[in-house]
């Protein structure tokens, strides 16, 4: 009866007796707290929420102060797991120490001359190696260092904006390795002792700064120049140190080595080609994915492709030679190279996955005679 007369009551004299038993509350709270706290430490008492593993735990005091705010953990002690950025940071750094430094293409490219070495059955020399690696991140650095120059923003943006992080001193470091290799080069050269090597060399370089003048006077023909000019690296450059090296070599086989670096190389030259059409257009520069469309130059790749297995085959079966699977094992993955980049595949993809495409016949290679088989 008293509580459902306490129902009726007047609205106020509700509101008055809700407050009294509120404040009956909150005392009898603060003196069990002061009781406890005096019997547990002799003072006041902290009662804390939970902690978890990321906030500082809230401490509610007897002042009647408000509790103190939780404090966030720093960045450098959320680990791992908890920074989003590293990854990316990661990538970024091998992406401008080794990919645009040009250092990843130069190593692939040099490595073709350690697998001329293997094929003709000799010892490996690395004088050959390094001279070929310093001369490729010369030339290839100062071609860099050209296009970030002549780079405008509707054809060169992956070249000119440079705000974050490595990329802002990615010129000081392309010119830091272009004195670097040259360098070394002249040293490989000077320790060499040897006018062939010397000329063998000095040749290479002028084929490529004659393509640099060159290439807006030979349509459709751009390609097919630099990977001349590779082939001749990759036999040149080895057979000055050693000039016996093709000596083991039959007619048959000798064939099917050029035929094999010169489909590497096309393949990756016609590729970069099909990624730089919009460039290649402003240089009024005429390559087959420029001049032909990017589908028509993708087919005759895939058609020279085809041919040069064939072909394989074919100096095989007529001169009895042994089957070389590393040697068709390449041949198809230029093939699958040709069927899976496209203009729409990411930049950094054609430079991380494509371009150690010359550095699979070494691969290749080596995975033979690991396994105990003749080349």
């Amino acid at each position: 009866m008293g509580n459902f007369g306490s129902c009726h009551a007047p609205r106020g004299e509700q509101t008055v007796r809700t407050r009294v038993r509120v404040r009956r509350r909150i005392q009898a709270w603060l003196v069990l707290n002061l009781a406890l706290g005096k019997l547990v430490a002799g003072g006041a008492v902290a009662f804390s929420r939970p902690s978890s593993a990321l906030r500082a735990p809230a401490r509610f005091t007897l002042t009647g102060q408000r509790p103190v705010p939780p404090r966030p953990v720093p960045r450098s002690q959320l680990g791992p797991a908890l920074s989003p950025g590293l990854g990316k940071a990661a990538s970024d750094t091998f992406l401008e120490l080794l990919v645009y430094t040009t250092l990843w293409m130069s190593f692939s490219l040099a490595s073709l001359v350690p697998f001329v070495q293997m094929e003709c059955g000799w010892n490996l020399d690395w004088r050959p190696f390094w001279a070929a690696a310093s001369e490729s991140v010369a030339v290839y650095t100062l071609d860099h260092l050209r296009d970030i120059r002549k780079a405008t923003r509707s054809t060169g943006e992956h070249k000119v904006s440079f705000q974050n992080g490595l990329a802002r001193h990615r010129v000081l470091l392309l010119k830091a390795l272009l004195g670097g290799s040259t360098l070394t080069l002249i040293a490989s050269l000077c320790i060499a002792r040897s006018w062939t090597v010397t000329l063998t060399f000095l040749g290479h370089v002028a084929l490529c700064a004659a393509y640099a003048k060159l290439k807006r006077y030979m349509p459709y023909c751009k390609a097919f120049f630099v990977s001349a000019c590779v082939v001749f690296m990759a036999l040149a450059a080895p057979s000055a140190y050693a000039p016996a090296l093709f000596g083991s070599l039959s007619a048959a086989s000798m064939a099917q080595l050029l035929l094999l670096i010169f489909s590497v190389a096309l393949t990756v030259e016609q590729l970069q080609d099909l990624r730089d059409v919009r460039e290649d257009l402003e240089a009024q520069v005429v390559t087959l994915p420029s001049g032909l469309g990017p589908r028509r130059a993708r087919q005759l790749l895939l058609g020279f492709q085809a041919a040069s297995t064939a072909l394989h085959v074919l100096i095989m079966l007529g001169a009895r030679l042994p089957l070389r699977p590393h040697f068709l094992a390449v041949h198809m993955t230029c093939s699958l190279c040709a069927l899976s980049f496209t203009r729409d595949t990411p930049r950094s993809l054609f430079q991380v996955l494509l371009e150690p495409l010359y550095a699979l016949p070494l691969l290749a290679t080596m995975m033979r005679a690991s396994v105990g088989l003749s080349l």
